[in-house]
């Protein structure tokens, strides 16, 4: 029972590391994000695939200070940065998809 509740967080914690890197990658190359955020990004995601890190990542908790660099960078991008972010955790199961209305309006799900 605990090494399966420990295999479905780890799961969990790789679909959001991959998620975040990705929408990284695709504000990259989002032509309305200017050079400035983009070096900022892929910088980001050059520490992220660099072996030397502040913690290592073998280490329990050794992808916080990856994924922290990642999500600063993102946010300093601003609105572009964070739409892709939403799409790709909704992309990897990490979010309920968006519903479409009748009148072709898009909604969320409401919370339970």
């Amino acid at each position: 029972m605990r090494w399966e509740k420990i295999k479905s967080y780890s799961q969990r914690a790789g679909k959001e590391v991959f998620a975040v890197a990705e929408a990284c990658f695709l504000t990259m190359k989002d032509p309305a994000v200017p050079w400035k955020h983009k070096a900022l990004l892929s910088s980001a995601l050059v520490y992220l695939l660099s072996p030397i890190d502040a913690i290592p990542d073998l280490l329990p908790g050794g992808f916080v200070d990856d994924m922290s660099l990642l999500i600063a960078a993102l946010y300093t991008v601003g609105d572009q940065g964070l739409k892709h972010l939403q799409d790709c955790r909704r992309k990897h199961g990490l979010i309920p998809p968006k519903e479409e209305d009748p009148n072709g309006s898009i909604k969320t799900p409401e919370k339970k």
